[in-house]
């Protein structure tokens, strides 16, 4: 339900779906708009009128782009299928053409469901990468998707119990939101790097990222982009240079989260994060687990975070942190936990498990934990 849900807000969002009818949903939502069940119910049958239904049997010899053509946008796929899927907005009357002109019709909403068990429906590599864009929407369901896509211009990609994996040979492994456009990713497990960035946003749940070890990063945000974690589990973090990157007015919330790496937020980014443990003693990294550097702010609860040979927590540059319940530790026995510099600050509060914190360069930090409390280093008490 949720999924179609979802399908009907993107629908009242776009205001079409299918590019060659231009008739508009009946109700057009806007961030923030609050949605009356009469509305939705409006649009659920404007939705469930337009859908054009089509099963594709790509092993004998039935297509994914002769589906679209023939005007589906609903394609129930079984087999191995060509990629190079095109999901875009586009009016060709400005050149004196109509739709039926094109030799390959545009659809700017497209669902595409795997009929196999196991994921066992492919799409592997076509003439061209996959594309969504030019205010437009792709939903793949219980499918494994082997080609390279693009989601930008305002545009939506959602994936439901997908394994997102590029095999392309020279082509790098990532998935890549721009441009003011969504990300949902969802009991699935994607290879590679997932980047968001340009103004763009993350809703990433209950999926597994496999990150590439030719990658700097496994998961980042950038320029202006938001994101929300919630049981996401990452695997071979530990061997890049930052597992995490928050960065450039970025945002980010995580909850339920076991790391092996590390996290940086910086250039006036912020991380929320509950319910957390970063591991990074065997990571390639010599700055810890984390790092909040140049007017970013950090706020972690209820989280562990434990760290080789270095302070695991580094906040520098005019940045903040808060913490709430939180156990900051070092493997090899040696202080400080946490390490601030550049007119930077903290504050401790509930039970801060005995951290020990250095402050250098006019930094503050402020003990108001209620147990274990803190050992704040000289340099830092006449703060207090």
């Amino acid at each position: 339900m949720n999924k179609i849900l979802a399908l009907i807000i993107a629908l009242g969002l776009s205001g079409s779906l299918f590019g060659s009818d231009n008739r508009s949903a009946p109700n057009v939502f806007s961030s923030g708009s609050t949605i009356s069940s009469s509305q939705m119910n409006e649009n659920f049958n404007f939705l469930a009128s337009k859908a054009r239904v089509k099963t594709v049997n790509c092993d004998s010899g039935e297509t994914i782009a002769d589906a679209i053509n023939e005007g589906f946008n609903y394609l129930k796929i079984s087999g191995t299928c060509d990629g190079g899927i095109m999901v875009y907005n586009f009016d060709p009357s400005p050149f004196g053409m109509s739709i039926s002109d094109l030799p390959n019709k545009p659809v700017s909403h497209l669902i595409i469901k795997g009929a196999d068990a196991n994921r066992g429906a492919k799409i592997v590599k076509g003439s061209m990468n996959s594309n969504v864009m030019k205010n437009s929407y792709l939903q793949l369901i219980d499918l494994t998707f082997n080609d390279k896509i693009y989601v930008n211009n305002e545009s939506s990609l959602e994936l439901f119990n997908v394994k997102y994996e590029v095999l392309i040979d020279g082509t790098s492994l990532e998935l890549e939101a721009s441009r003011n456009s969504h990300l949902t990713i969802e009991n699935s497990s994607i290879h590679g790097r997932v980047g968001v960035g340009n103004n763009s946003s993350l809703d990433f749940k209950n999926s597994s990222l496999n990150c590439d070890p030719n990658n700097w990063t496994c998961l980042s945000l950038s320029n202006n982009s938001s994101g929300e974690l919630d049981n996401i589990s990452f695997y071979n973090g530990e061997n890049l240079n930052e597992t995490i990157n928050v960065s450039m007015k970025s945002s980010l919330y995580i909850e339920n989260l076991y790391l092996s790496g590390t996290i940086r937020v910086s250039q006036g980014s912020a991380l929320d994060a509950d319910n957390i443990n970063i591991d990074c003693t065997t990571s390639n990294s010599q700055m810890g687990c984390m790092w909040v550097d140049y007017h970013s702010f950090l706020s972690l609860g209820d989280s562990n975070v434990t760290s080789l040979s270095s302070p695991s927590l580094s906040i520098q540059w005019n940045s903040m942190g808060y913490l709430q319940n939180a156990n900051i530790s070092r493997s090899d026995g040696n202080t400080p936990h946490v390490e601030l510099g550049g007119l930077s600050s903290v504050q401790i509060n509930g039970d801060a498990h005995s951290i020990n914190v250095s402050c250098f360069d006019l930094s503050l930090a402020r003990d108001q934990s209620d147990s274990n409390p803190s050992s704040l280093n000289p340099s830092c008490v006449h703060n207090n």
